[in-house]
């Protein structure tokens, strides 16, 4: 009897069974692992309240009653160089333009994002314009103003979950990938947790002369400010200022808070205005600080391409350093000064139609 015929496997077809079955039994053992090592946290950063937001006055919902209540038609949004730069009452009598400004002194990027998805973005009857107000790297920092001893008055104007905010201001400017795998894989989660305990047992293991004195001491004391050589900190502090002005602000731009402003302004119907401040000593007449030049070139081109207004003060002559109070701050005298550019700037840009609550309401600031 003649045997059977049998199909002879091709080589690539046992290579293919091989690599399902490795991946297969890869997926079963992350899986136990992870079951092994317990729940997952959800939430990587609790937004945690202290008081009661419903009552206090930088909260959400008492920022939109404040907001909301004046009905403005352009609303100012920036940090203490806006509180300090622009007169409130001297900008709506000259635009004649129902105006409020709503800021947090030492802010950032990450209090004006959740101020206009939280607050600004949800009021009944939203500004037509929202004017940014910056400086230097402000629209694509997302370090400043939301940690430390800013962090209270941030989570005042934060929801308990705020995933955006946590990835890119408390996860390092986490990639999307890695917090995908923070929020669903509790190895990678708890990662961290392993290295300081690893870290916290060799310390414990480690030989000193004298017991008495704790590891940690020791190297708070070996590397204390007394001891630091100030000329090679300067040498490295000026070179990473140099390797930061030369990035591309659109690659920044990329990772930061700025395209999520835009977006929610958009299906908001506001209309985003950039106001670009001067800052004393840092620009002289019709010259940008060479070290910030491809950065701030990057981002006109980027205003300039995505059709969004930009309002640049910061080489404005009329703006002389005995109008300043400090580096940043304009003094009384400053401040009256950029209150006239801006509205005159305001007028001829936008040409507003007069509001008769200009000259009959008395609008208030929201802002600490």
């Amino acid at each position: 009897m003649a045997k059977k015929n049998r199909k002879k496997k091709q080589p690539w077809q046992s290579n293919f069974i091989k690599i399902i079955a490795h991946v297969v039994v890869f997926v079963v053992v992350v899986v136990l692992l992870n079951a092994a090592f317990g729940s997952v946290r959800k939430r990587l950063v609790m937004h945690t309240y202290n008081w009661d937001p419903e009552t206090y006055v930088y909260g959400i919902n008492p920022m939109k009653q404040s907001i909301g209540s004046q009905q403005a038609r352009y609303l100012l949004l920036g940090n203490s160089t806006l509180r300090q730069g622009i007169v409130l009452d001297s900008f709506v009598r000259q635009t004649q333009v129902p105006s409020i400004k709503v800021y947090f002194g030492g802010s950032g990027a990450a209090w004006w994002y959740l101020t206009v998805k939280n607050v600004i973005s949800k009021l009944p009857q939203k500004p037509e314009k929202l004017f940014v107000f910056f400086h230097d790297y402000e629209l694509t920092d997302t370090q400043q103003g939301i940690k430390g001893k800013y962090q209270p008055v941030a989570d005042m104007t934060s929801l308990p979950y705020e995933p955006l905010d946590d990835r890119l201001s408390f996860m390092d400017t986490m990639t999307a990938d890695s917090h995908f795998l923070n929020m669903n894989l509790v190895m990678y989660q708890k990662k961290e947790k392993f290295k300081t305990q690893f870290n916290t047992w060799v310390k414990g293991m480690a030989p000193t002369k004298n017991k008495a004195i704790k590891l940690n001491e020791a190297i708070a004391a070996s590397f204390a400010d007394s001891l630091m050589d100030t000329e090679i900190y300067d040498m490295y502090l000026t070179r990473d200022l140099k390797v930061k002005a030369s990035k591309s602000f659109r690659k920044a731009y990329k990772h930061s808070y700025l395209p999520e402003i835009l977006r929610i302004c958009k299906k908001a119907r506001i209309e985003p205005v950039f106001v670009r401040i001067k800052k004393k000593n840092n620009f002289v007449p019709d010259a940008e600080r060479a070290d910030f030049l491809p950065y701030i070139t990057d981002l006109k081109e980027f205003m300039e391409d995505e059709a969004y207004t930009l309002l640049d003060f910061s080489a404005a002559p009329e703006l002389t350093d005995e109008l300043f109070a400090d580096g940043s701050h304009l003094n009384p005298d400053g401040q009256i000064v950029f209150t006239k550019l801006l509205s005159e700037k305001v007028k001829q840009v936008f040409n507003p139609k007069p509001d008769a609550r200009a000259k009959q309401q008395k609008f208030k600031s929201v802002g600490i």
